[in-house]
């Protein structure tokens, strides 16, 4: 079962909280909201999904399969963002709006993080 967080940033957060969700203590029952939500389908769309999950390993059911295609929605949404986010950093630093600061005074400033 899963929990969809529109906060999500980062595949890593996005991952570690899509696996926490899993797990079953009765701590993470009590903490864990979810909401029901109701979702019409045609026919062939309902046909088409149960024969994808008739065809995976361990055959899922039809409710985890769905909690995880809206899970790789969100994240590919997520991912779009950050790529427009980064494209208008990119066109800031064209226009003159924005600067980069050459690594070398990062490791200058700020020591070698490697160590």
């Amino acid at each position: 079962m899963a929990t969809v967080s529109a906060s999500l940033k980062g595949s890593t957060a996005k991952a570690e909280k899509f696996a926490r969700v899993g797990a079953s203590s009765s701590k993470n029952k009590q903490e864990r909201k979810e909401i029901a939500v109701n979702v019409r389908l045609r026919p062939e769309e309902l046909k088409t999904i149960d024969a994808l999950v008739a065809r995976r390993l361990g055959r899922p059911k039809r409710h985890s399969w769905l909690l995880e295609a809206v899970q790789e929605k969100i994240e590919r949404e997520l991912e779009i963002e950050d790529i427009r986010i980064a494209e208008e950093q990119l066109l800031a630093i064209r226009e003159g709006r924005s600067h980069t600061i050459p690594l070398e005074e990062v490791m200058r400033r700020h020591g070698n993080l490697e160590d």
